[in-house]
């Protein structure tokens, strides 16, 4: 009696293991709901972060730019520009003015940007466009390695301190302006050179806000100057407070569905590790995402077609991430305001970003 029992549990158990075995040559249904609409390339794999020590840095609580300090920059600036009679024709804005910033205007020139953020410290000088509208190439314009040097005697000259381990050139650039005539033939003036410098905080880059422009005209003369550089204080993350890979994982998908909730597909092609900086004193490790979404479109005699557009987003690796990122992750939902350090909702920052691209 006994032998036939074992038999019989021997045989529930054969039958057990094959139905497993069965049931694991079948796709694992997606618990997230996510299907397949996100696909990765072969080139989209989440970086090995778990094994690396990771902090986030922060802008010393007594750090604040005063007015005095923002208006002898301005100064310098203009005295290195060295556009006749431009620098004392700036006018503070006072529709612009507020607690913690300081924008001025040329009344001659509405090209011309000049603006501090008394908070970060962030600055921008352009002495604007009114000089070089002519049909004509601006003389002497430095290029290449001669450029890089020429922008780093600036940043010397205008005391704009920072450490040489963070500073990385990134770009390097120009301004072109193109007429046409009546045939239509297209003429290309260079007008400006431009040296972009990025940041890097323990060799990792930093994406968002931090960044050094130097714009050029005439023989490597200034002509604007974009300083986001704000002094940081580091703190080591513990390892509980980051993000596991399968957590980060599941975490990133919802973030991009939170994205995309109108594509057919989403293919990512990378996944780098990033600091991400928002402007607003703290910056914190995260992953830089690029890819490409598919979207449906309809055409005007209501056909459908599929169109591919470029997309990029980034995702913190913190459980309880503190920098204000495109989308709010922990609830995936647009953050329509920046919030200052005073808990007041303030609009989106300005900027000369122009430069930039």
């Amino acid at each position: 009696m006994k032998s036939i029992l074992n038999i019989r549990i021997a045989g529930y158990l054969i039958i057990f293991c094959l139905c497993n075995f069965m049931l694991s040559c079948f796709p694992a249904k997606d618990s997230t709901g996510l299907g397949n609409k996100i696909e990765y390339t072969k080139n989209a794999v989440i970086p090995q972060y778990e094994g690396l020590q990771l902090a986030v840095f922060t802008k010393p609580k007594d750090y604040k730019m005063n007015v005095d300090q923002g208006e002898r920059l301005i100064k310098m600036c203009s005295n290195l520009s060295d556009v006749s009679g431009r620098g004392n024709e700036l006018r503070l804005n006072e529709e612009q003015k507020s607690e913690n910033e300081r924008w001025y205007i040329n009344p001659r020139d509405p090209s011309a940007i000049v603006n501090f953020n008394m908070q970060n410290g962030d600055f921008t000088f352009n002495t604007g466009m009114r000089a070089y509208t002519d049909k004509r190439s601006t003389p002497g314009l430095q290029k290449a390695e001669r450029a890089v040097e020429q922008a780093k005697s600036y940043l010397a000259k205008l005391e704009i301190l920072y450490n040489r381990d963070e500073l990385v050139t990134a770009h390097i650039g120009g301004l072109n302006m193109s007429t046409h005539d009546a045939e239509n033939n297209k003429t290309v003036y260079e007008k400006f050179t431009t040296v972009r410098f990025d940041r890097q905080l323990d060799k990792i880059p930093v994406y968002g806000h931090s960044r050094i422009i130097v714009q050029m005209a005439e023989e490597g003369k200034l002509n604007s100057l974009i300083r986001q550089w704000t002094p940081l204080n580091k703190l080591t993350t513990k390892k509980e407070e980051i993000l596991t890979s399968p957590d980060f994982k599941k975490q990133l998908e919802q973030a991009i569905l939170s994205e995309n909730t109108d594509a057919q597909k989403i293919r990512l092609e990378s996944l780098d590790l990033v600091y991400y900086d928002d402007g607003l004193g703290r910056i914190e490790p995260a992953v830089h995402v690029t890819g490409k979404t598919v979207h449906a479109l309809k055409s005007r005699d209501g056909s459908t077609t599929s169109q591919e557009f470029s997309y990029d987003t980034v995702v913190p690796l913190l459980k309880s991430p503190g920098v204000r990122y495109p989308f709010n992750h922990s609830n995936l939902e647009k953050r329509p305001n920046q919030i200052n350090e005073t808990g007041k909702s303030e609009p989106g920052r300005k900027s000369e970003d122009d430069l930039n691209k």
